[in-house]
């Protein structure tokens, strides 16, 4: 079986982290959200992945380039313009030589699900299209879906509003598809799979099913979920493999780590190689800090991400927040839940909550 990751989407949910970095790319456990992606295919024992993007992401290419690193062959197609996630399978035709199904995976998805499963099911029921689904306590944010016992959807609304919800089983936007799913895909115009094909499918009774998955999911499209996933993945919540080990349980440290006495860690924590935290310090549970970073005296951080090369002066407070690569925290100051400090800032006074700080930008007071 071949994959396809849809990679193009903007990320506006999470600017201002990706006003600089393309969403597939950003750190997770500092490496890039689209290498667990090809992680989590490679263990699937698919290794022939098309990476669907737009002309804005050279970037993925160039880290990626052919995919021999990480055990796969990677080919790219790059958009002129969003033709949606169904819009821009049409290009698949020369990529697609034979009968055989073809799983499709947004690009911004941590999950460890096994997908044999779901591929016997698509093939037993002779599906164009099967939907891999799950159940949720939310599903407004996503696609929910209604379905006979066998499996075969009856309805599907996308992002629904409170009264119109008749399902908790949302869409994963993970799918397998037959190659003929192409024929009713134009490139003419945006085409997105969720608002466009799955409804044009059903309205012509085509065969389109669900396949319940079993195991963890997260769509990462938003600066809470980015956050959660990475605690989820710190409580062994979710099967992925980190590039730093546990040096106790639930402590998971780098090369080169310098903890100064006095300092205190908390358990369950990730630290980069080259990070400095100095005496007083506190780093509480459900922070994450990347590579080369410096932590300097009486620093509290809990329920965060920092990510590489970046200063926290003394006595700052960090709760439930994000700082991106390269920036400068001074002294006292103190970030307050759900906010973001974008890449290359300084920042010399407090930050309220749920406050975006864009890239480089100078607050002071």
């Amino acid at each position: 079986m071949k994959a396809v990751i849809l990679a193009g989407g903007e990320g506006k949910r999470m600017r201002p982290l990706t006003s600089t970095i393309p969403k597939p790319m950003l750190p997770f456990f500092q490496k890039p959200v689209l290498e667990y992606i090809i992680k989590y295919l490679r263990n699937q024992a698919i290794t022939e992945i098309m990476i669907i993007t737009n002309n804005s992401c050279p970037s993925i290419q160039k880290y990626f380039q052919r995919g021999e690193q990480w055990g796969v062959s990677l080919q790219y197609i790059y958009e002129d313009k969003p033709m949606g996630t169904a819009g821009c399978l049409k290009s698949l035709e020369a990529f697609i030589y034979d009968d055989k199904p073809l799983f499709v995976i947004n690009g911004d998805i941590i999950t460890d699900v096994k997908i044999s499963e779901a591929i016997a099911f698509h093939e037993k029921n002779k599906s164009l299209l099967t939907i891999l689904a799950t159940k949720v306590k939310n599903p407004k944010p996503f696609g929910i879906i209604d379905c006979e016992e066998n499996g075969r959807v009856r309805r599907y609304l996308e992002k629904p509003s409170i009264g119109e919800i008749y399902s908790c089983l949302v869409n994963m936007g993970m799918y397998i598809i037959q190659p003929e799913l192409l024929q009713f895909i134009t490139n003419k115009y945006e085409c997105d799979m969720s608002h466009d094909l799955v409804p044009l499918l059903l309205s012509m009774n085509q065969p389109v099913y669900c396949f319940e998955g079993i195991g963890y999911w997260a769509d990462i499209g938003s600066v809470s979920q980015y956050k959660q996933s990475h605690f989820d993945v710190l409580v062994g919540a979710v099967n992925v493999k980190l590039p730093i080990s546990e040096v106790l349980p639930g402590i998971i440290i780098g090369k080169n780590v310098v903890i100064e006495e006095g300092a205190t860690i908390k358990s369950p924590v990730f630290i980069g190689d080259r990070t400095i935290i100095k005496t007083g310090s506190l780093i509480g549970k459900n922070t994450i800090i990347g590579s080369d970073c410096i932590v300097t005296e009486s620093v509290t951080i809990d329920h965060s991400i920092v990510w590489e090369n970046v200063y926290i002066g003394p006595s700052c407070e960090v709760s439930n927040s994000i700082i991106a690569n390269d920036s400068i925290i001074t002294k006292k100051v103190k970030i307050r839940r759900e906010s973001v400090i974008g890449e290359n800032c300084e920042i010399n006074r407090e930050i309220a909550p749920e406050m975006l700080v864009k890239p480089y930008s100078k607050l002071t007071n």
